[in-house]
């Protein structure tokens, strides 16, 4: 097999047989990959330590081709670790790492091989590290919510309000998780199964999201305005259904989230 060289975000590990470990990773130039850690949890080896979510590293991997199935992981060495993720973190380190989490599960649904992953990969790198920057990262997790949706391609389709303008939308709205759209609410929806509610404020908010994405397709905390905590949580919530209708399961990072960060007042 050959030798590949290339840089690798980490996504997810887990144990494989007695001493190995298996890591998701994503690389700018073959996406989403699987590779086998061999001996990773004995004593002497230092890659258990290196393999942890969100950081950034340099790798040597064996990689069959064409490619399939798991490549092996010759080396690894730690480039950057975002603050969250360190020994000792404190703060607001767990919600910042429940953020960085759902971008990881997200990810990690992604294609396997794919050789027009540079985008996607800029884009991850850019939100495991602006979360360890963002004075808010509440506010820069709803953008970097929805910057993974338009680089995924499900980004919303927001109808503007006819009568009152797309800058001043008034009364009820909702958001169609199956057709994508948003539109002029009516009657009681808060029951209906794939409808969304969401307030004229909620809406001003989101607009204003996908404005600035389009100028700042990878978000920073210098570019994301701030989400105030009466719609940050609703649009958190809703970026999260949308992905969960697009990606057809679960995401495991969502109940999570709901536990640890968005219920709390």
């Amino acid at each position: 097999m050959p030798l590949v060289e290339t840089q690798a975000l980490v996504l997810e590990t887990r144990e494989y047989r007695e001493t190995s470990m298996l890591a998701t990773l994503l690389t700018p130039d073959r996406g989403r990959l699987g590779a086998v850690a061999k001996g990773a949890r004995r004593g002497k080896s230092s890659l258990a330590s290196i393999l942890q979510p969100f950081s950034l590293l340099h790798v040597r991997l064996a990689v069959r081709e064409p490619a399939a199935g798991l490549a092996n992981l010759v080396s690894a060495d730690l480039i950057e670790r975002p603050a969250y993720a360190r020994v000792g973190a404190r703060g607001d380190a767990l919600a910042r790492l429940a953020y960085a989490g759902l971008y990881a599960e997200v990810l990690a649904s992604t294609d396997e091989n794919d050789p027009h992953s540079a985008e996607l990969f800029a884009l991850a790198q850019g939100l495991f590290s602006g979360l360890s920057e963002a004075r808010h990262p509440g506010s820069f997790a709803v953008h970097g919510a929805f910057a993974l949706l338009e680089s995924l391609g499900y980004a919303p389709h927001l109808e503007p309000d006819e009568d009152e303008g797309a800058d001043r939308p008034k009364g009820r709205w909702v958001f169609d998780l199956l057709g994508g759209t948003l539109r002029k609410g009516s009657g009681a929806v808060s029951d209906a199964r794939n409808l969304y509610p969401l307030s004229a404020e909620a809406v001003r908010v989101l607009r204003r999201t996908m404005g600035c994405l389009r100028e700042n397709p990878i978000p920073s905390p210098a570019t994301c305005p701030i989400v105030n905590r009466r719609v940050g949580p609703v649009l958190l919530r809703l970026a999260v259904r949308m992905l969960e209708v697009q990606l057809e399961r679960r995401l495991r990072s969502a109940r999570y989230l709901e536990e640890m960060v968005l219920r709390p007042a």
